[in-house]
């Protein structure tokens, strides 16, 4: 996917929230074992703490630090 900022390539991965922070993982790369910790790569979004156990396929931009998630709809 191309940001729409810059129209550099993004990279792939995913928003994962369960008891760590919310955060962009890479799409190889698995979240932190221990809580409330940011993965390693990962890359920490702006938090309100809550119960989720959820994860979406999300682009991150090196360059523009910005997360794209698609929807369904």
């Amino acid at each position: 996917m191309k940001c729409p900022y810059c129209d550099k390539d993004m990279s792939e991965g995913y928003l994962y929230s369960e008891s760590q922070p919310n955060q962009w993982i890479p799409a190889k790369k698995k979240p932190s074992i221990w809580r409330w910790t940011v993965a390693t790569d990962g890359v920490e979004l702006n938090n309100k703490q809550g119960i989720t156990g959820f994860k979406a396929t999300a682009y991150y931009c090196n360059d523009c630090h910005i997360v794209i998630a698609p929807t369904d709809k």
